[in-house]
This record gives structure tokens, sequence and C-alpha cells, in this order.
């Protein structure tokens, strides 16, 4: 125990001698943080309940990051946490995504976003971030049924929707696919864009983050495939790739269909420069669903 006290003493020491205020805090911040992620055997609160607030109803997702249904003890209302599986709790590389995936969401208010509520730091130290929970994914929409041009042309409006706020917020998301778009309903519903995970500032790459293969090869876009620098038009490109692909499962070729095929095509140009902004896009397709 004495060894234990002097050593204490002296990182008391090395904190608070001769620095400024906020890097003391900065510095005594990360050694309670790195307390927290080594101290997890001697906490004696039920896992099973987050922040003394929400109780957790089942994992739906496991990999190197787990996102866990919730539920809020008081109201009832049902959240989506996501945060490192257990074994990864310590991977740099995997709390610096998550908690860039956080600063953008937190940032990023629009009603085809899901919205991120908070970022807490679990008591074996992992940051963890609670967002609303939606449910169903587009791409499990797409397997009970295909769409009909005009519910296509509605879910697009909405992705371009969001896709300008996500460019206005001066990032990429830079992973558009159906698992990452959720319904509000079983219906055409209110499309939202998830998981900003693999999202950068605008003119940023992947390579850069350690996320080499960040993106969906069929969805990528050429320059994202390739290394370089992203922009907005990368999005574009993934969304053109969902479009063509939602319209080619749809049984009705309608005049509105070929537009939609035409506007899929420019969209998915290996010219970035040659795709339409999302803006130009949802002009087109709103005109369709007048």
């Amino acid at each position: 125990m004495d060894e234990i006290a002097r050593h204490y003493r002296h990182l008391w020491a090395s904190l608070v001698e001769e620095r400024p205020a906020d890097e003391r805090r900065l510095l005594i911040d990360r050694v309670r943080d790195a307390l927290d992620r080594h101290a997890d055997a001697l906490e004696r609160t039920d896992p099973a309940i987050i922040a003394n607030s929400f109780v957790t109803e089942e994992i739906v997702h496991q990999g190197v990051m787990q996102i866990i249904r919730m539920r809020h003890r008081d109201v009832g209302t049902a959240h989506a946490m996501k945060t490192l599986a257990p074994q990864h709790g310590d991977n740099p590389v995997l709390r610096h995504i998550l908690l860039r995936e956080a600063e953008a969401m937190l940032r990023i208010d629009h009603p085809n976003v899901v919205r991120g509520q908070v970022l807490l730091r679990l008591s074996d130290g992992r940051p963890a971030l609670i967002t609303d929970w939606l449910g169903q994914t587009l791409a499990q929409r797409l397997e009970e049924q295909p769409l009909s041009s005009s519910e296509i042309g509605c879910l697009m409006i909405a992705l371009f929707n969001g896709l300008e706020a996500i460019a206005t917020a001066d990032l990429v998301h830079g992973d558009i696919a159906p698992s990452n778009l959720f319904l509000v309903d079983a219906g055409c519903g209110t499309l939202k864009i998830a998981d900003f995970g693999t999202c950068v500032k605008i003119g940023s790459s992947h390579i850069a983050h350690e996320l080499k293969c960040a993106a969906r090869p069929a969805y990528a876009a050429p320059e994202q495939l390739a290394g370089e620098p992203l922009q907005p038009a990368c999005d574009i490109h993934a969304s053109g790739v969902l479009l063509s692909r939602m319209l080619h499962a749809c049984a009705e070729k309608d005049h509105a269909w070929s537009m939609l095929d035409a506007l899929s095509e420019d969209m998915r140009a290996t010219n970035p420069g040659a795709r339409p902004t999302a803006a130009a896009a949802r002009r087109i397709v709103t005109l369709l669903n007048e």
C-alpha cells in the first residue's frame, strides 16, 4: 500500500504542478478514464441498467461494435445504444470512430437523419452513443416486397434531404446502403440516414482515419475505392446504386420509372463532377411525384 501511495503522489504532482487549469482537468479526466476501463470487475451495479436510466432489452448487432435495444426506465421510450464490444473496449481506432460518429450525429438535427441524443461513458470506460430506436431498415423492407415507383420517389426525396443536411454540416456519410437507412413506419414512411461510423469531413479520406475498407464496394464511388479525398458526390453515387437496384426490382415500368432510371445513371457517373447535387436530384424527383 505504501508503494501505491508513493506512486499516486508522484502521479498527482505530475498532473497539477505548473500546468494550466484546462490542461490539468483534461489529464485528470484521462486518468479517470484509464482507471474506469480496468475497474469493471469492482463494479456492483446491475449491468442490465445503463446510466441508471436505460434497461437493456436485446443485443441486435454483435461485431466489433454492439448495438443494443434499450428502454427508458421512467418514460418507456425505446432507444438504441451503440458501443464497442467489450473485447475491443481499449482499441483506440474503434474508440475514435465511435466518438467521431457521435460528434456528427449530435451536430446534425434533421428529420431525415437519425438523431443522436447523448454520448455516455459506461462503467468500464467504453463510450456509448444513445439514439432513437427506429426498428426496420430499408434492407428489411425491400426483402418483403419491391417498392412501387411512387414509393421509390418518396424515399429518394427523403434521402436527398438528409444528404443535403449532411453536406451542409461539412460531412460525407461514406456508406449509404439499405442497411444504414431506416423507415419510421412499415409503408413508404419517412426515411432516416443512420450509422455515421464511416463519415469524414468533406475533403478528407477514409485512409486518413485508418478506414481502408469503410464502404461497401458495390455502393462506393470509384474515387472512394481509390482512397481519394471524399466529396458529397460519393454519397450521390451510392444513392444512385441504391436507386438503380430498387428500380430494377420494381414491376411497373412507367414514365416515372424511366425518368428515375435515367437519374440513377447520372448519379453513378464515373466523373464526380458529372453527378447531380442532392438538391438538383431532389427537384427532379419532386416534379415526377407531383
